[in-house]
């Protein structure tokens, strides 16, 4: 199974709630650019979930209309990553899902599950796909592909 980590595109800055900071243009961007390296590596997500976050369901909902409307599922967990969310997974018993989430909780979980010792740099709009075996707390991973869109070019 594939088991896709993003983190979402670039937002506006907090000054206001952190939960209702929106996408820039820039973040736009971004998130389309590695939507369309995905693509072009024939790495397809089966469903997207995100955190409750303004920036994350943006980035969400441009994933899933560039993937032809993949259905979107908000869960709660994926704002701190780890374990927890490992398990809402499983529970939820979704295939090929891309988690689209936040710093430091993606980042983490990607670096902990493919057991590298230096952690992972997620910029925004940053993708990890992995293999995994089961969705399971403490499950591990393989890195098939990291796409970070300051080295596709579509960020300064």
């Amino acid at each position: 199974m594939l088991l896709f980590l993003m983190r979402h595109g670039s937002a506006e800055p907090g000054l206001g709630s952190d939960a209702d900071r929106r996408l820039t243009d820039r973040g736009r961007s971004e998130v389309q650019a590695v939507a369309h390296a995905l693509q072009r590596a024939r790495f397809e997500p089966g469903v997207i979930v995100h955190s409750p976050l303004v920036r994350a369901r943006q980035s969400a909902d441009l994933l899933s209309a560039w993937f032809g409307g993949l259905h979107c599922v908000e869960v709660a967990e994926v704002v701190e990553g780890g374990d927890a969310l490992l398990a809402r997974l499983e529970e939820l018993g979704l295939k090929n899902p891309l988690v689209l989430g936040h710093e430091p909780g993606i980042p983490r979980l990607a670096t902990r599950m493919t057991g590298l010792t230096e952690r992972l740099l997620f910029h925004c709009a940053a993708v990890a796909v992995l293999s995994v075996d089961a969705l399971t707390p403490r499950a591990s991973a393989r890195l098939l592909l990291f796409i970070d869109p300051h080295v596709l070019g579509s960020a300064p």
